[in-house]
């Protein structure tokens, strides 16, 4: 089934823009917020996903739970996967839930789990195009910070890996709902 993201594209054919940059990992990772849809169209371009962390089914949270995810959660599910290799790693969803500093620890110990020359794909909702409604934002009520693409690009940056040239950019040019941020663990 085909979700909207708005104006006329289908959450499948955005996703395909994300698959672009993990279509050569053999050990992908991908984890965030009720994302059980996304690992299954992923999948069914052929992204090889040796491990899927939906945190919303994991913690018993939906968008409609006042319960926050915690930073310590995702840290300590993230540790769980010693030896992992990821090649690949999408992250979705779980940003804006967290200050610069958890981001920091979050994206530090995912460098830990992506190999020598592996890539990690950040998406983050576009909060900053005044087009995008705020709703949009807020309907998961634990996002709490919005952030833009230069800050995302400068903490991949802090934590170790190299951002793409050109990688990090509108999800879609036809849906600016989202951002995607691309960086190489080098």
């Amino acid at each position: 089934m085909k979700r909207g993201i708005g104006n006329g594209i289908s959450y499948d054919q955005s996703l395909l823009h994300v698959y672009e940059y993990l279509s050569l990992s053999e050990n992908a990772l991908i984890l965030g917020y009720e994302i059980s849809e996304t690992s299954e169209l992923m999948t069914g371009f052929g992204l090889k996903i040796t491990k899927s962390i939906d945190f919303a089914k994991r913690f018993n949270y939906g968008y409609e739970s006042c319960s926050s995810l915690s930073y310590l959660d995702v840290i300590t599910e993230l540790s769980t996967l010693e030896g992992c290799g990821s090649d690949g790693v999408f992250v979705a969803n779980i940003v804006e839930m967290f200050k610069i500093d958890q981001l920091e620890a979050i994206f530090a110990e995912l460098y830990e789990k992506v190999v020598q020359g592996g890539v990690i794909v950040v998406q983050i909702l576009n909060a900053s195009d005044s087009s995008i409604p705020l709703e949009k934002f807020w309907r998961n009520q634990n996002n709490k910070w919005p952030y833009s693409l230069p800050v995302i690009k400068e903490i991949l940056n802090k934590t170790g890996f190299a951002t793409i040239e050109g990688g990090s950019r509108l999800l879609s040019s036809i849906s600016p709902e989202y951002y995607i941020a691309t960086a190489l663990r080098i």
